[in-house]
């Protein structure tokens, strides 16, 4: 069976300062945290330590950043992860939903921040994907990996054009 995600982006833009869309911004940094305690101190927590920072690690393989704390920030916050909607992870550690948001922000308030917030679905299906849904490589062992690739290309997805990447060597 081919595994399949599904991403609902929402837009939330909150207006900071303007700046012209000629502008561009090197990316800096990402930084990855849960909402709050209650993902890190549950079965998720435990089944799942590294979550944090397995979804930053995805993010950067993708987008090479600067390091510098002048440049532009992406924040991902995991909001959190369930199976089949219920938050409580079974001891099997199967899920397959998580909600992020993804905040675009410069630390000098050089352009307007914005947030997204995005749901995704890992499920399995043996048929085409119908349109809005990407395609996860079926040598993804599990959902857990299926959910952090595809919460990263999200990010990667949903960025603005006005922040940059460089190449690294």
């Amino acid at each position: 069976m081919t595994r399949i995600l599904t991403s609902t982006a929402l837009v939330a833009a909150m207006g900071v300062a303007a700046v012209p869309a000629a502008a561009e911004f090197p990316l800096g940094d990402v930084v990855v945290e849960t909402r709050d305690a209650s993902i890190g101190g549950n079965a998720e927590g435990t089944f799942f330590p590294n979550m944090e920072k397995d979804l930053e690690n995805a993010i950067e393989a993708r987008l090479p950043t600067t390091g510098l704390d002048t440049d532009a920030l992406i924040e991902v916050k995991i909001i959190e992860v369930y199976l089949d909607g219920d938050t409580a992870i079974p001891d099997s550690q199967e899920f397959n939903q998580m909600r992020i948001t993804a905040n675009y922000s410069h630390p000098e308030n050089k352009f307007v921040s914005e947030i997204y917030p995005a749901f995704l679905n890992a499920e399995e299906m043996d048929f085409v994907a119908p349109e809005g849904f990407q395609v996860v490589d079926p040598e993804a062992p599990d959902f857990y990996r299926a959910l952090i690739a595809g919460a990263a290309d999200e990010v990667v997805r949903l960025m603005p054009e006005k922040i940059v990447v460089t190449a690294v060597n």
